[in-house]
């Protein structure tokens, strides 16, 4: 593009979208790079709005069962900060044994040996 144009399907500051991983996003700035400089994640920004900026080594996500991406829905009530280490832990098959495990990656399609 010719220095000053943009690309036909640039939205506008403030726009909002739906990522690949099922999250309402809100466009923040037109910095160049990565997308990640330009959309975050709503529920991250009301955190963020509140409680200020995410400590080190964590994140905010959803409490368990409260995911939404409808904004009307996403409220402080509904989200947390939480460490990387718990998030992992949440998130790992380990947690449910050999058997409840293999059978979760079975039903998901997913081939792995424990």
């Amino acid at each position: 593009f010719k220095p000053g144009q943009q690309p036909h399907n640039t939205r506008p500051i403030g726009s909002y979208r739906i990522s690949r991983d099922g999250n309402l996003q809100r466009k923040t700035s037109n910095d160049k790079g990565s997308n990640s400089k330009r959309w975050r994640c709503v529920h991250e920004l009301i955190w963020v709005e509140a409680n200020g900026a995410v400590p080190a080594k964590h994140i905010v996500v959803f409490k368990p069962g409260m995911h939404s991406t409808a904004l009307e829905e996403i409220t402080l009530a509904k989200v947390e900060c939480i460490s990387m280490a718990e998030n992992m832990r949440r998130n790992t098959l380990h947690r449910y044994g050999k058997e409840i495990a293999s059978t979760i990656l079975h039903h998901t399609g997913i081939s792995r040996r424990f």
